[in-house]
């Protein structure tokens, strides 16, 4: 959204953590072995995927 810094970045690897009924992800940033990192986590819609 404008004007809302960003919290991923293109090349970054998510973990779904959950996905709501409306298809909304919840998402964590994964280190480099794969592991969610809990204090970087945002919502994801399927837009912002493509």
């Amino acid at each position: 959204m404008p004007g809302v810094p960003p919290v991923f970045f293109p090349g970054d690897v998510l973990v779904v953590m959950a996905v709501e009924a409306d298809g909304v992800f919840e998402c964590q940033l994964a280190d480099a072995n794969g592991r969610p990192v809990p204090s970087v986590s945002d919502t994801i819609f399927i837009e912002e995927l493509t």
